[in-house]
């Protein structure tokens, strides 16, 4: 084995359910953050928004970024595999490479209408929180949407 193959088995694998899980949950507290902290104004917002999703986007579609090479991605992460699972599931997507885009995006949707909506109690809140990053996860490592009450 090179040192090259090593040194890529040692790093976190990207398609487990722990590093996924762990990505996921840090976006939506992200956005959770930025919702309340009063730092950017809206359309600071929204590019904060659009520069993360893309970002994640690339990350999963396998493209080498700075933060991809913090992890070690099989066949799984590509447009052909993962961007076309996503296609299915997400209607709205108009192609492979735009899918991981709108699952984040619409986490960020679902996050910031659940933490905002004041009529929630805080173990609603939590629950529907919860279940939001879950599909997130679980759509992300080809699981589907699963049930997990």
């Amino acid at each position: 084995m090179t040192n090259k193959q090593s040194d890529a088995s040692a790093l976190p694998a990207l398609n487990s359910a722990h590093e996924t899980n762990k990505i996921v949950r840090k976006f939506a507290s992200d956005v959770i953050k930025n919702t309340f902290a009063g730092d950017m104004n809206r359309d600071q917002f929204v590019q904060w928004i659009d520069e993360r999703v893309q970002s994640l986007s690339r990350l999963f579609l396998g493209e080498f970024t700075m933060e991809a090479s913090q992890y070690h991605r099989g066949v799984w992460n590509t447009p052909d595999n993962l961007g076309h699972y996503l296609r299915d599931h997400l209607r709205a997507a108009q192609s492979n490479n735009e899918s991981v885009t709108l699952l984040f995006k619409q986490l960020a949707s679902n996050v910031m209408k659940i933490v905002k909506n004041s009529q929630l109690s805080e173990d609603a809140s939590k629950h529907l929180l919860e279940s939001a990053c879950i599909e997130t996860r679980d759509l992300l490592l080809g699981l589907g949407i699963q049930n997990h009450q």
